[in-house]
């Protein structure tokens, strides 16, 4: 039989009517006839959607009839992108009965009555949650499973919860009368519950992180773990909340906020071991280190050198020497900040303050979850372009002086721990990258001897960076080999993302 519904054979037979009806003539006299085939062939075991098509197309040629409708279902009803579900990433694999079997005894081997259990095995939520409810039905124990259902891989970007928050994991719920047993778990609504008797309510801590993957998508991770913020790979079970909930104890999330509580993590780049290291410090010299943060793009080696040790050198003060370069326009500043980006795998384009201020660098409360900012998202480089025209635009925007506009920075360039709070929450974070920040003359400052002496910057932001006037000798370099890179896009000239690398800098630095 066609795999369909009642309503969509009606659909046909209706379709085939009014045709036969619009048609009249022979047609009309025949429409016994035709219906019945039409019918038969959507009753049978042996046809399919193909047989409906070619009996429509066959029908439209034979006697005339208008059955474009009919075709086009016939056509489109197993186009798998013609409806994509929102569970897009479910799993939908189910466990064999005797992996059921193992995992239950597993469980109910557990010693307490309420246990977090984890497992390598990949298993979607449906199984998930049959499982707990068989155990509860079995055994009156409480289980809740985090598997490998996913992996993401991304960077935990912000911490939202200081402490530990309890989390209601499962409810169960009898008649009034003791009699059969109904279970609320973790992100399902409450209505079928309604009128029932709680026994017993799962509850578990965990930390609260933000997390956004390597294709821009945010998730909350769940962990029992503190952890510190970095690029990693997260593995554990998706849960969607389908409606506006309060997480934890009181924070709130908006519909469609998907969870994910984590099994485990690793760090996206492991760090080289001592041999590793040893054995790539073999190929390194000045022109391969060039090559590897500025491609076939060429400065003069002074310059290199002192960008590289730059990135190299993190800890002079506690936290890195942070880089504030001047310079005309059309002097290369924007290719050297997105060779950066690219040759230390940051995810960001370089941060433009063309049109910003200082509220798109710092944490900002206006979203739910919030927005940690440039700064604290980046991995390694935080690179800032038109950081002149930036600070003309946060002391205009904000009626401010500029040094008391960029104070808030200040926690955030020492690469400090620190709790940020609004009316709307709080979170906690701190900076992990270098901030290489360049810009053209812009709100009276020509110089860089202007930013310092005009009194327009706050000492204490300036003291946080290594200040740099482009020279006329590393002006006319640029100008001579801009020639060089005529004939293609900046990107064909750019450094290529090498792991690596990047593995290597992580251990020198």
């Amino acid at each position: 039989m066609v795999m369909t519904d009642d309503n969509t054979r009606q659909f046909i037979l209706d379709e085939y009517e009014k045709a036969i009806t619009d048609r009249n003539g022979r047609a009309e006299k025949n429409k016994d006839q035709i219906l019945e085939k039409v019918y038969t062939l959507l009753h049978s075991e042996e046809s399919s959607w193909n047989d409906v098509y070619d009996l429509a197309d066959k029908h439209t040629r034979e006697w005339g009839l208008q059955l474009s409708d009919v075709m086009v279902l016939a056509n489109s009803i197993e186009d798998t992108d013609l409806v994509q579900s929102n569970e897009d990433e479910e799993i939908t694999s189910n466990l064999s009965n005797g992996k059921k079997q193992a995992i239950k005894m597993q469980i109910k081997a557990q010693p307490g009555r309420q246990n977090i259990v984890r497992t390598e095995e990949v298993i979607a939520n449906n199984d998930r949650r049959g499982l707990t409810e068989e155990v509860w039905n079995e055994e009156r124990k409480a289980a809740f499973i985090i598997s490998k259902q996913h992996s993401y891989k991304g960077r935990i970007a912000l911490k939202l919860s200081r402490t530990k928050e309890r989390f209601n994991l499962t409810s169960f719920f009898a008649q009034k009368d003791g009699n059969g047993s109904e279970i609320n778990h973790f992100g399902e609504p409450k209505s079928k519950t309604k009128g029932l008797v709680q026994i017993l309510k799962h509850t578990e801590s965990f930390y609260q992180y933000k997390f956004v993957s390597d294709d821009d998508k945010e998730y909350i991770v769940l962990s029992d773990k503190d952890i510190d913020p970095q690029r990693c790979t997260v593995h554990g079970t998706k849960i969607n909340l389908g409606d506006y909930k309060t997480m934890g104890e009181n924070r709130k999330l908006p519909v469609d906020q998907e969870i994910v509580f984590m099994h485990s993590m690793e760090p996206a780049i492991e760090p080289m071991t001592e041999t590793q290291l040893k054995q790539y410090r073999e190929n390194v010299d000045h022109d391969f280190l060039a090559r590897k943060v500025f491609g076939q793009f060429h400065h003069p080696e002074w310059y290199e050198k002192m960008m590289l040790g730059i990135l190299f050198v993190k800890s002079d003060n506690g936290y890195p020497s942070h880089l504030m370069q001047k310079a005309q326009p059309g002097t290369a500043k924007s290719t050297v900040l997105e060779s950066l980006t690219i040759s230390l795998g940051e995810n960001s384009k370089p941060f433009s303050g063309t049109s910003s201020t200082i509220k798109g660098l710092v944490p900002s409360f206006s979203e739910t979850p919030p927005d940690e900012g440039y700064l604290m998202r980046a991995n390694r480089v935080a690179c800032v372009d038109e950081k002149f025209n930036l600070l003309s635009n946060t002391v205009q925007s904000g009626n401010s002086r500029m040094k008391d506009a960029f104070r808030p920075m200040l926690d955030l360039l020492e690469h400090s721990s620190r709790e940020f709070s609004s009316g709307n929450g709080s979170i906690s974070g701190k900076t992990e990258a270098t901030m290489i920040a360049m810009g053209n003359p812009s709100y009276g400052i020509k110089t860089i001897l202007d930013a310092i002496e005009s009194n327009k910057i706050d000492e204490a932001y300036l003291s946080r960076f290594l200040l740099y006037e482009m020279l006329d000798s590393h002006i006319d370099y640029i100008n001579e080999y801009k020639s060089d890179f005529s004939k293609g896009s900046d990107q064909d000239y750019m450094p290529e993302q090498d792991d690596e690398f990047i593995s290597w800098l992580i251990r020198c630095g």
